[in-house]
């Protein structure tokens, strides 16, 4: 079902506990969708499991890429992922690529909207 209307999941006692943020009303959204797996698809091969690390975890069988700013581990302060150079550029395409752009748009967008539902 498509809704650019976001719909709240609410809990027993009428708490809103998520969001069901919708899509957007576009008609090249979904061609975006097929050309972001198409990316995910081509660039999977070129990820390389970090040390310790396995390609089959609880989220399935592949490599999980990691990307942004991270505090905790006994970090005493945050600081930037990091990856293998060749993992940096696999996250670089595809932090760079126009569906992966609108996805993080449109979530940061719905989020503004949402917290404005609940206050």
């Amino acid at each position: 079902m498509h809704t650019s209307r976001p719909v709240p999941i609410v809990d027993k006692t009428g708490l809103t506990v998520g969001i069901l943020a919708g899509s957007p009303a576009d008609a090249e959204w979904p061609l975006l969708h097929l050309q972001a797996c198409d990316t995910v698809a081509k660039l999977r091969p070129l990820c390389t499991p970090r040390k310790g690390k396995k390609r089959v975890h609880r989220r399935g069988a592949f490599v999980a890429l990691r990307c942004g700013i991270s505090h905790g581990g006994g970090q005493v302060q945050p600081k930037n992922l990091e990856n293998t150079p060749s993992d940096t550029k696999v996250l670089e395409q595809l932090n760079s690529h126009p569906f992966f752009k609108r996805v993080a748009g449109f979530a940061t967008g719905k989020r503004r909207y949402s917290f404005l539902l609940l206050i």
